[in-house]
């Protein structure tokens, strides 16, 4: 009723879709404060398929989803602590301990 066509084109046939696309619109999870979309397994894939097609990605993210994170890379977030915490030293082996002779 909008006068809007839309297609649905499944992974398998995405490149052959994205010739005809003129807009391509993704859902997601969450938008971080460094523009980076946290988003369903996929949507990467689409959004470079249409990056090398020259076709527009809008992403569509409600504003409760922002959030004030930055991912440094695709596994894990900007977690502060301390590094000792993630693993323990033998006592032995601790800068300024006695060495064996």
């Amino acid at each position: 009723s909008a006068g809007v066509d839309v297609s649905y084109v499944g992974m398998h046939c995405l490149s052959y879709g994205m010739r005809s696309a003129t807009k391509v619109m993704l859902g997601a999870h969450a938008c971080l404060s460094n523009g980076a979309v946290v988003a369903r397994a996929g949507s990467a894939l689409v959004a470079l398929c249409a990056q090398r097609a020259n076709v527009p990605v809008l992403v569509c993210c409600e504003t409760y989803k922002f959030a004030e994170r930055v991912m440094l890379d695709s596994i894990c977030a900007n977690e502060l602590g301390d590094p000792d915490d993630l693993i323990s030293v033998r006592p032995h082996l601790q800068p300024g301990a006695p060495t064996a002779s």
